[in-house]
């Protein structure tokens, strides 16, 4: 974790490293025609020609390191997955009594959640399976006082 973090905060950007690459390359290269005989203008003119576009390098630098930057993060990720999964079941089967106790509740909390939400799911969110369900009516059947709210409601059919 200390590792990740501190690749994350203190990471050098790949545009950065790219061009620092370059530069690099570029001197050294210098340095040799300078060391072979020629004069340090032309050996600098003579070693960018080499190197070609610069900008097409560069972007082809970068798009590469991206996708080894992607790969390896990936890879480390399922690394670390891995290890963390491995020591969870480790510590977990040392505790038998908290792993009992922990799967109960985790039991018995999805299943609590589920039922609430179902009873709410068919109660509240899905609508009646009737045309119109604003228009129904209560009836009292085997009364024979009518609430005034239900004579109301049929005197309005």
């Amino acid at each position: 974790m200390r590792k990740s973090l501190r690749s994350w905060l203190w990471r050098v950007p790949i545009d950065q490293e790219i061009a620092d690459e370059i530069a690099l390359h570029l001197e050294l290269r210098t340095r040799e025609l300078i060391q072979s005989g020629v004069d340090p203008r032309s050996a600098r003119e003579l070693a960018l020609q080499r190197m070609g576009d610069l900008a097409v390098v560069k972007e082809t630098c970068v798009n590469l390191g991206r996708k080894r930057d992607r790969g390896m993060r990936l890879t480390q990720w399922f690394e670390e997955l891995h290890d963390d999964v491995r020591f969870a079941l480790r510590q977990l089967r040392a505790a038998p009594v908290f792993t009992a106790i922990a799967v109960a509740t985790l039991a018995l909390g999805i299943g609590a959640n589920s039922a609430i939400f179902a009873l709410v799911d068919a109660t509240l969110l899905r609508p009646l399976p009737y045309a119109n369900p604003d228009r129904l009516v209560a009836s009292a059947a085997g009364r024979s006082r009518r609430s005034p709210a239900l004579r109301r409601t049929s005197a309005a059919w």
